[in-house]
């Protein structure tokens, strides 16, 4: 995986996380950071979410998270919520993203649960190789299905996923592109 994507995956961990003081006192961190994105699309789509975050008073923005992400199933962070549901399925699947973080060398220290999205892209961002884009590649359709109903909604985190989902999407459809040519 591509340095600049390990950097994007990192940025969009941070801001996809529930905004508190220290998220706020670092607008102008993430501003310069996003300044340094290679995609000239990453840059402009961070740049537009950048000024919800630094207009939005603090409490706010914070119901605003709560309401869209934590008593909103259809749209949480969760991503095997979105697969599975309250089932067993679900229960196995967590319990493999653990092996998996166990088997990098990566210890959570969240609270959250593995399949909460900003600690999968945090995993992203520093996993050795290419199994942190896989891991996020897996769960693309559900990726997907959370960007529809945040831009549905008119969320100002629907620019973030759909940047997500187009990172994750877009090397797939390149190798099925290659795939067809060669035929």
């Amino acid at each position: 995986m591509s340095e600049s994507r390990r950097f994007l995956f990192k940025l969009l961990s941070l801001l996809l996380q529930y905004p508190d003081t220290g998220l706020k006192s670092a607008f102008s961190d993430l501003e310069e950071l996003s300044s340094k994105l290679s995609e000239r699309s990453a840059e402009l789509i961070c740049r537009r979410f950048l000024p919800y975050l630094q207009t939005t008073p603090l409490l706010r923005a914070q119901e605003y998270y709560t309401q869209t992400f934590d008593l909103s199933p259809e749209s949480c962070l969760y991503l095997t919520w979105h697969r599975w549901g309250e089932g067993e399925e679900r229960g196995r699947d967590l319990a493999r993203l653990l092996r998996i973080y166990r088997q990098a060398g990566y210890e959570c220290v969240s609270k959250d649960l593995p399949d909460y999205l900003p600690l999968v892209l945090e995993f992203a961002s520093v996993c050795p190789g290419d199994s942190g884009f896989g891991l996020l590649s897996k769960f693309s359709p559900e990726i997907e299905k959370l960007r529809v109903r945040l831009q549905e909604s008119g969320s100002p985190y629907a620019g973030l996923l759909a940047l997500l989902a187009e990172a994750v999407t877009e090397p797939q459809q390149e190798d099925r592109r290659r795939d067809d040519e060669l035929g």
